[in-house]
C-alpha cells in the first residue's frame, strides 16, 4: 500500500522508534499483524517512551485477541504519557476487553472536560453503559460524543435507542 510505502521510506531515512512505530500501525490496520507486533517491539526497545509504541501493541493485541497482553500494553502506555488522551482511551477499550470497564470512568469523564473535548470519552462511556444495559445513560453520552465531533456515535446512538425500545 502508499501508506506502506511511505512509512518503509520513513524507517529507511531516519530509523527510529518513532518511524518504526508509525510503520508498525500501518501494518497492523493492513492485517501484517506478525510483522507489526515485531515492529512495535523494536521501537519500545529502542525508546521505551515512543509515542503511540505501547497503544499500538495494545491495539493489535485486541485484533489478535490477547485482552491480558493488551491490558499490560495499554498500562504501559498510560504510564509512558499519563496525559495522553489516546493513551487512556486504549487503556479504557483494555478495561473493557477484560470486563472492567467501570474502572477508567472517572479518567473518561477528565477527557471530556478538555477543550476541546475529546468525543471518545463519551464513546466509552456510553459503551461501557450500554454494556450493562443501562441504556439511559448510554443514550447520554452517545449523544454528547456526537454533539461533540464523533464521527461514530450515530451507529452507537442508534443501536442503544433501538434496545431502549425509543424508536420515536
Amino acid at each position: 500500500t502508499l501508506a506502506e510505502q511511505a512509512a518503509l521510506r520513513a524507517v529507511a531515512l531516519d530509523d527510529s522508534a518513532e518511524a518504526l512505530a508509525a510503520l508498525a500501525w500501518v501494518r497492523s490496520v493492513s492485517g501484517h499483524f506478525g510483522a507489526a507486533e515485531a515492529d512495535f517491539k523494536r521501537a519500545i526497545s529502542l525508546k521505551p517512551r515512543v509515542f503511540r509504541g505501547h497503544e499500538g501493541l495494545a491495539r493489535l493485541y485486541m485484533m489478535l485477541g490477547r485482552p491480558a497482553d493488551q491490558l499490560t500494553e495499554a498500562r504501559l502506555g498510560v504510564e509512558a504519557d499519563p496525559y495522553s488522551h489516546s493513551a487512556i482511551r486504549e487503556l479504557a477499550l483494555a478495561l473493557a476487553m477484560n470486563g472492567r470497564c467501570e474502572e477508567p470512568l472517572d479518567q473518561l469523564r477528565e477527557l471530556k472536560t478538555l477543550t476541546p473535548p475529546a468525543s471518545v470519552a463519551g464513546l466509552h462511556i456510553g459503551q461501557c453503559y450500554a454494556s450493562k444495559g443501562m441504556w439511559p445513560e448510554a443514550i447520554a453520552e452517545f449523544e454528547w460524543a456526537g454533539n461533540h465531533g464523533s464521527a461514530f456515535a450515530l451507529a452507537f446512538l442508534g443501536h442503544a435507542l433501538a434496545r431502549a425500545e425509543r424508536q420515536d
